[in-house]
């Protein structure tokens, strides 16, 4: 994939991105493309494959306000043995790391599917981890995003791109401030894996069992790559988590 061309930020940025006006024109179209698929696509139905046993019909989507949510550990530290890995609010990344985010962002997921197409038009708060070849990050990426406000809807976006031989270790755990909370989590998850390299990812659900989860979670694996991928739900069993992996090339 081809190296960013922006000079390189700080290696950690708290917040979850600038405003809307700030935005690059390439993802602004995606929010467009995004808003009119979300007016054509309807919820699945227990009919279809995948989705017998997850009934929708008392789902309201347009019910819930959009909301960024609370992010917690961007702000931390994170360093890394041998270079400069970023972990960077991705909103800001799409605006200073252009080339990393606009190759990959989105291509793992279709946007012909009614949550993925709510994400790309509304989501606000997400997490740019990005790996140079042969660079690893020291100590793992531990972020804890929470879900606030009753009637709230929250799309968070995280994408992930580790290069040849990267190394890296990231927790996510996704929470409600109020154990009665009545809200929406929409998550898209894209973990792309180079050639040789390692990735743990960690994602824990500990949300309102009043909140409705969705989560659309695919990966990429290009030859010799490793991806230890755990998956943990604690909270609401009020929705549905999507995983699924692709191996690349030969």
């Amino acid at each position: 994939m081809a190296r960013p061309t922006a000079t390189p930020p700080p290696r950690t940025r708290s917040g979850g991105g600038g405003g809307p006006d700030s935005e690059p024109d390439w993802l602004t179209e995606r929010r467009r493309k995004g808003a009119a698929l979300t007016s054509e696509l309807a919820l699945p139905s227990q009919k279809q494959k995948g989705w017998e046993f997850t009934d929708l019909t008392e789902l309201d989507l347009d019910a819930y306000q959009s909301s960024e949510g609370r992010i917690e550990g961007l702000e931390a530290g994170v360093d890394a043995a041998d270079g400069p890995p970023v972990v960077l609010a991705l909103r800001e990344a799409a605006e200073r790391l252009p080339d990393v985010v606009s190759e990959r962002f989105g291509s793992l997921v279709s946007r012909d599917d009614p949550f993925v197409a709510r994400n790309e038009r509304d989501w606000r708060s997400g997490v740019l981890v990005y790996v140079p070849r042969g660079q690893r990050l020291d100590k793992p990426v531990q972020l804890s995003v929470y879900q606030e406000g009753e009637g709230t809807a929250l799309n968070w976006r995280a994408l992930i791109v580790l290069e040849e031989g990267a190394e890296a270790e990231i927790w996510e755990r996704y929470l409600s401030a109020d154990d009665g909370t009545d809200g929406l989590f929409n998550g898209v998850v894209e973990l792309w894996i180079g050639p040789g390299a390692n990735l743990r990812y960690v994602c824990e659900q500990e949300l309102s069992e009043r909140t409705w989860v969705f989560a659309t979670q695919r990966a990429e694996l290009e030859r010799d790559a490793s991806l230890d991928w755990v998956a943990l739900g604690f909270g609401s069993a009020r929705g549905k988590v999507r995983m699924e992996t692709k191996l690349a090339g030969p």
